[in-house]
């Protein structure tokens, strides 16, 4: 009996929700499925560390990350909901 693992998950619903600006400097603003948008419970970015970096302040469509002293690079936002959870791959300018 051979059991099958998947290698990857492909975030299908992510055409829901546009990212912007990106790069990003110290906010990150959403747009799309306002549903979605609006029951987002927590916003983390992971650097290729595999450091966490959440959210300091949500307001509306938009996240600040201005208080955490990110360094320039590649990080991955993952958006929790109560059902979902969507990841995007962000560049910090």
């Amino acid at each position: 009996l051979i059991e099958q693992i998947p290698l990857a998950i492909n975030n299908l619903n992510t055409e829901l929700i546009s990212i912007y600006p990106n790069p990003v400097n110290n906010y990150i603003m959403l747009k799309g499925d306002q549903n979605i948008i609006n029951s987002i419970t927590d916003a983390t970015l992971i650097n290729r560390n595999g450091s966490y970096f959440t959210s300091t302040q949500i307001q509306s469509n938009t996240f600040f990350f201005s208080n955490q002293n990110l360094t320039p690079g590649i990080y991955i936002l993952s958006l929790k909901t109560f059902s979902n959870i969507y990841t995007y791959k962000i560049i910090k300018s």
